[in-house]
């Protein structure tokens, strides 16, 4: 998704390396890569919590996004289950019903930053 484009973009910059070697072992890379990638869906997150004017702190952003995150990293249906949890989240954690606050919010976490990395793949992949 985005925030890992972000994420890994991030560290290339700041190590001065654009490819990392293959490991069977989680390096520190994939250690910062999701936590810049979470703190920015909880930032999206937050974003769509105010669009919607639904009442809650950043805090409960940051936890929506964290479980999320690692329920996305289960092997084939962590994407839906990533979804799901997302929802229950925000209805757990704040005063949002479910439609149309949640799925608005869902919406702006997982679809803006899909738009935006597909934007980025098709500026990449356009000659110069």
């Amino acid at each position: 998704m985005f925030e890992d484009v972000v994420a890994f973009l991030i560290i290339a910059l700041i190590t001065g390396r654009w490819w990392f070697p293959l490991q069977p072992e989680p390096s520190i890379h994939c250690v910062v890569i999701f936590i810049i990638g979470t703190l920015i869906a909880a930032i999206f997150l937050w974003i769509g919590m105010k669009l919607t004017r639904i009442h809650g702190t950043f805090l409960a952003m940051i936890i929506v996004a964290v479980v999320s995150s690692l329920v996305r990293l289960i092997p084939i249906a962590g994407g839906i289950l990533s979804i799901i949890a997302m929802f229950v989240l925000i209805n757990a954690l704040t005063d949002s019903d479910f439609w149309p606050d949640a799925v608005f919010m869902v919406i702006v976490a997982w679809g803006i930053p899909f738009l935006l990395s597909a934007f980025f793949i098709l500026c990449m992949a356009s000659p110069a």
